[in-house]
């Protein structure tokens, strides 16, 4: 059963509509719902009873693109193991808390004449600027999955749980998935149970954090090259940096290129050059010259 697109708005008025959080429950074969809501404006709150009965689902993408939806309720989709995407799902909307582990997805194993073949969250929260709150434990996926860009451009986000990516121990890429965000912390071992990533590339671009004192990789084992290029870049109010990438294997060829170049405040730039002699350091600390270290780096990691 495909509902794509079924109750998404494009008229001028955009009168808000109620809908009954039974209103899919008899249908059971339900399997596609992206954009049911785009651009629809709801008269009441989602609640975790919506999609409660539809097991089938599998394609989660743009269902609440540009609503006026607020609160995310905890459990949204716990009975919903067989989706494939959860892309851009909230993107631009007026989402401001997000409970306790909305996203769930068994889903191991894919059909080899797809192009994706994984859970794919991207964007989920692209563009909320509202967001403020994000519970514990959000992704649940038990196959590979990626998060690129769930949080980018949430501007008002200014912390995450230590366990939102824990319940994904083959989650790919978290590419720019804080990037543009008003993060100003990150919790120790945000990454510790994903040994498979290889892709944080642009994941803390530009952000308002100020110092990295708890290492979010902590627990990080995995024996390839991971790709941090730009992970850090353009954080303008980055002063201290004490603990980063302690458990990562020193002897692989991982990329730091840009890795952080131009945090112009960066008062002491980590010895990487050092610590990890087979790494890529291209430009990794370009712009930083007012660290007091910074005439110590090698020409071309700066």
């Amino acid at each position: 059963t495909n509902l794509s697109g079924v109750f998404q708005d494009q008229s001028s008025d955009n009168v808000p509509i109620y809908i009954s959080e039974n209103v899919f429950s008899y249908l059971p074969n339900l399997k596609n719902i992206s954009q049911c809501f785009n651009r629809r404006k709801l008269s009441n709150r989602i609640t975790n009873k919506w999609f409660e009965s539809n097991t089938e689902l599998t394609d989660c993408s743009s269902v609440f693109v540009l609503s006026n939806v607020t609160v995310v309720p905890s459990d949204l989709f716990k009975n919903n193991r067989k989706v494939t995407s959860y892309s851009n799902i909230f993107q631009y909307s007026e989402v401001e808390t997000v409970g306790d582990s909305v996203f769930w997805s068994d889903v191991i194993e894919f059909d080899p004449d797809e192009y994706i073949k994984y859970v794919n969250a991207a964007g989920a929260f692209s563009f909320c600027i509202n967001l403020r709150t994000v519970g514990k434990n959000l992704f649940n996926f038990e196959g590979p999955c990626n998060c690129d860009s769930a949080f980018s451009r949430c501007t008002n986000l200014k912390n995450i749980d230590a366990s939102t990516f824990y319940n994904c121990p083959h989650l790919l890429s978290v590419t720019q998935c804080f990037a543009y965000s008003g993060l100003s912390s990150i919790p120790k071992g945000l990454f510790k149970n994903n040994n498979e990533c290889v892709k944080f590339d642009y994941t803390f671009m530009n952000t308002n954090i100020k110092q990295i004192d708890q290492d979010p990789f902590d627990g990080l084992m995995g024996t390839d090259p991971i790709d941090f290029s730009g992970c850090f870049s353009n954080n303008g109010n980055l002063k201290s940096i004490t603990n980063i990438f302690a458990t990562l294997d020193t002897t692989v060829a991982h990329n730091f290129t840009n890795c952080f170049s131009d945090n112009i405040q960066l008062e002491h730039c980590p010895e990487l050059w050092t610590r990890f002699p087979n790494a890529i350091g291209t430009e990794c600390f370009k712009g930083c010259t007012n660290a007091d270290n910074y005439a110590d780096v090698p020409a071309g990691w700066k």
